[in-house]
């Protein structure tokens, strides 16, 4: 298989997965605290049949489309007489006949509308059997508008046809996987691609009577049809995924995170060092996209402020403030990490979202075109996400007054989007 795990095998490369939900806590608590302790090898020699692409910031740094996102082609959102109140979209879908699905994690519903923002059907609900979910993630939708959904918790990977009828299940099998992935996604052939870390392998780093330093390691692996065999995309470790104070896991402010997209047989991966993001289209590197010197410097000045609102943020809550240890300047990172998300689409357009500190927003996206070249940049409302982009349009997740989950269809050109 021709991809870049073979030029990168043993890379480290640090991997955060998805944020924990902390249901019921007091928000002081869960704090997204800071940590880094990251170390990644010198980079073997790319597969030559790859190319390299090198965008200079200054042709890119500048250049900002704002999307208003005001006039959209179509809403698929909740409707009182389907009984569907959407409450958590984790993810979305366009179907071939400007329909969408959308996966809502709490409901563990898949909720299919129609081009006029109509429900259709829905299909799944809560439990163990076929067709029902605990903990759905992923959303992968195949040939002919079949959709598959990943579920780490029952670890499984159910199928549904447009018609919703017998859902096809595919079960982990234990000899391939030791433990659920962070994320797994059906390829048009057949294959999986899974998003791994095993954290039960993972280095401890003490620091302080109160907080552990967690590092796990982490694959991005193709598995072929038959769950036979598999090739590493990408392998290494982090030395901090997640801190413990006490007995809370918190997630990581400035820990470095390599961020997964795939649509269709098109993958892209975006590296937690630098700028840098790799497209694998079928089994070929396509091609890495570099954007040198492009990286913001963490400013201990900016470690300080966040402390100090997360202290402040405990004394009003009557709370000691356990997480000193964590701020401590060997811990941190010599730059910002680049991206806080990533989006990919069929034709192999990239959209990278620019990392946010804690409880802030990152409304700027990154646009890499499918050669591999940064285009510039875009930015959307603070009240909105992007969920899924192709040749010619855009899914965004908006919320409104009262935090009520709404999915939007706009058409967007992207080829005129920036000036020549």
């Amino acid at each position: 298989m021709n991809t870049a795990s073979e030029s990168h095998e043993g890379d480290a490369i640090p991997v955060i997965g998805r944020s924990v939900a902390f249901q019921g806590l007091p928000l002081v608590l869960v704090l997204v605290l800071v940590l880094a302790l990251w170390s990644c090898s010198e980079d073997e020699e790319v597969d030559s049949g790859s190319e390299i692409v090198i965008t200079d910031v200054r042709d890119v740094w500048p250049s900002v489309v704002d999307l208003s996102l005001t006039n959209p082609e179509t809403v698929f959102g909740s409707d009182l007489t389907s009984a569907v109140e959407l409450t958590s979209v984790r993810a979305a879908a366009l179907l071939s006949d400007r329909g969408a699905v959308l996966l809502d994690g709490r409901l563990r519903e898949l909720v299919i509308y129609d081009a006029q923002g109509s429900v259709r059907r829905v299909l799944g609900r809560e439990g163990e059997g076929p067709g029902e979910f605990l903990a759905p993630s992923t959303l992968t939708r195949l040939a002919g508008d079949t959709v598959a959904v990943f579920d780490g918790r029952t670890r499984r990977l159910t199928m549904f046809s447009p018609d919703g009828e017998d859902p096809l299940v595919e079960a982990l099998p234990p000899e391939v996987f030791d433990r659920a992935p962070i994320s797994l996604w059906r390829l048009p052939d057949g294959s999986w691609l899974s998003f791994e870390g095993d954290i039960r392998t993972s280095e401890v780093v003490v620091q302080g009577s109160e907080a552990d330093l967690v590092g796990v390691p982490a694959l991005v692996r193709r598995i072929g049809p038959t769950r036979q065999a598999s090739d590493t995309i990408l392998s290494g470790s982090v030395a901090s995924e997640s801190i413990r104070v006490g007995s809370m896991f918190l997630t990581a402010a400035f820990g470095r995170s390599t961020h997964v997209g795939v649509s269709g047989d098109v993958i892209a991966i975006a590296l937690p060092a630098g700028f840098e993001v790799r497209v694998i289209v079928g089994d070929s590197l396509r091609h890495i996209a570099r954007m040198p010197d492009a990286e913001l410097r963490l400013e201990r000045a900016e470690v300080d402020r966040l402390r100090d609102s997360t202290k402040a943020a405990s004394a009003a809550a009557g709370q000691g403030f356990m997480a000193e240890p964590i701020y401590a300047p060997e811990l941190q990172p010599a730059n910002r990490p680049s991206f806080g998300d990533i989006v990919v689409g069929r034709d192999g357009r990239v959209l990278l979202r620019e990392f946010a500190p804690p409880l802030r927003h990152a409304d700027t996206w990154w646009v890499l075109d499918p050669d591999g070249r940064f285009e510039g940049r875009v930015r959307i409302p603070p009240d909105a996400s992007i969920l899924e982009v192709g040749p010619e349009h855009l899914l965004a997740l908006r919320r409104d007054a009262f935090d009520v989950p709404r999915v939007e269809l706009h058409w967007i050109d992207w080829r005129r989007l920036y000036p020549e």
